[in-house]
């Protein structure tokens, strides 16, 4: 795939998988069989969220037919669900495509947004794909809006299970969609630390990238998921899209 402006629907259906948007689906995606035939259900989200979703689910589709790995096999499998994510990081944002238009640039927010715009893919998923092959080694955290607060969604890059960062509600609230750095006191094996982080607003979400690298931790490809579940009051979305 060397551009990634293409329908990951149109891809699926090339393997006989009809995508479908079915509004209230208990996750972001699943795979189910309907009138004899298997579906690839997404939920009613961003067209990015949806995207992606689609693109892991062809993952297990493609495990189970060409590696006999059965479905529910697969669900138990925390590596499957990695492997899966992998593959719909790579398929959205080939990393042929990502080296060429990253290559230069400043590794900031505005260069994180205008990828994601022109790839129809989240900004934490962009920023995971630049820390895998882009020459990264940043940090996003990601915040959603609920009725009842803000919620710490995602982190990409670090180590799994480090608090990434203790927020100021009242900063989130006045993030704007042009970014602008505050000040934000995180804690990691090192102790808390206050760091000057690019914090920017895209819908109901607010991105903060730190300025400083994290140099004495892993990054790699995958998002560390505050919570897991369906991106709704009860809970928080996983996954990178």
């Amino acid at each position: 795939m060397g551009d990634p402006r293409f329908h990951v629907w149109q891809v699926a259906e090339a393997f006989g998988l009809p995508v479908t948007t079915r509004p209230g689906l208990a996750s972001s995606g699943s795979l189910q069989l309907i009138h004899g035939r298997v579906t690839i259900l997404v939920n009613e989200a961003s067209r990015a969220r949806k995207r992606f979703s689609a693109a892991h689910e062809l993952a297990h589709y493609l495990l189970a037919l060409e590696e006999n790995l059965p479905l529910v096999e697969q669900l138990r499998s925390r590596k499957i669900e990695s492997y899966c994510d992998r593959f719909a990081s790579h398929l959205l944002l080939p990393r042929g495509w990502l080296l060429r238009n990253a290559e230069g640039v400043a590794d900031d927010l505005p260069t994180a947004i205008a990828l994601s715009t022109w790839a129809d893919c989240s900004v934490p998923a962009v920023v995971s794909a630049l820390n895998d092959r882009g020459g990264w080694n940043r940090r996003l955290v990601s915040w959603r809006k609920f009725r009842s607060g803000w919620r710490l969604m995602s982190v990409v890059g670090g180590r799994r299970g480090a608090t990434p960062v203790l927020a100021d509600p009242h900063m989130l609230n006045v993030a704007t969609e042009a970014p602008r750095v505050y000040t934000l006191p995180f804690v990691s094996e090192r102790g808390m630390r206050d760091i000057a982080t690019e914090l920017v607003r895209r819908g109901p979400y607010v991105y903060g990238l730190p300025r400083e690298a994290f140099s004495d931790e892993t990054s790699d490809d995958q998002v560390v998921a505050v919570r897991r579940g369906d991106a709704s009051e009860g809970g928080a979305e996983a996954g990178m899209g």
